[in-house]
């Protein structure tokens, strides 16, 4: 039994870990003005070369990682919706 919660609490703190991953992601998202890249708002995007390369990294991993969790959570849904 105790086994189980210490499970249940390790899975706990990994989904909000994901979660806040998850927003940070969709923070960065509307931060850089990526919707109006993809609603073609804007001709063509240009790439900012003063930021360092890691950072551009990590923040282009976090905005996936948003997308990811949106995803899981509509699979998610979609498996209890067939369930029943």
């Amino acid at each position: 039994m105790r086994k189980s919660k210490m499970i249940l609490a390790a899975l706990l703190a990994a989904a909000l870990v994901c979660l806040l991953a998850a927003c940070i992601g969709l923070w960065l998202f509307l931060r850089s003005g990526m919707p109006d890249y993809l609603f073609f708002r804007v001709p063509f995007a240009f790439l900012d070369h003063e930021k360092a390369g890691w950072l551009v990294l990590a923040e282009n991993l976090l905005m996936l990682t948003f997308w990811a969790f949106i995803g899981a959570q509509a699979a998610g849904l979609c498996r209890k919706r067939r369930k029943k």
